[in-house]
């Protein structure tokens, strides 16, 4: 029992810590409703401070990066080499050879 309340503070500090501005989790609650597995990392990006947010949603695992005032920097979405084009495929399989 003591291991599960454990985790379940431990996970809603990472969601509410109090160290990422409100823009941040609201630019991102804006734009991922239903994301799950939420946690935040302070950054610095271009010598200022951004917040790196690893998340799933439908299924997915994602990654999006926030300015302090949360205008979003960038998103990244992990994805399964099965799911890139044939031809991509193929390029990489080639450059893999020459290795």
């Amino acid at each position: 029992a003591k291991h599960k309340d454990y985790q379940q503070g431990l996970m809603w500090f990472l969601v509410n810590d109090p160290r990422v501005p409100q823009a941040v989790h609201d630019a991102f609650h804006k734009a991922y409703p239903a994301a799950k597995s939420v946690t935040y990392e302070e950054e610095t990006t271009n010598g200022k401070p951004a917040f790196e947010v690893k998340f799933k949603d439908k299924g997915k695992e994602f990654e999006a990066l926030y300015g302090a005032d949360g205008t979003l920097i960038e998103t990244e979405e992990s994805i399964k080499v099965s799911e890139l084009p044939e031809a991509i495929i193929k390029t990489v399989k080639k450059e893999r050879k020459r290795r």
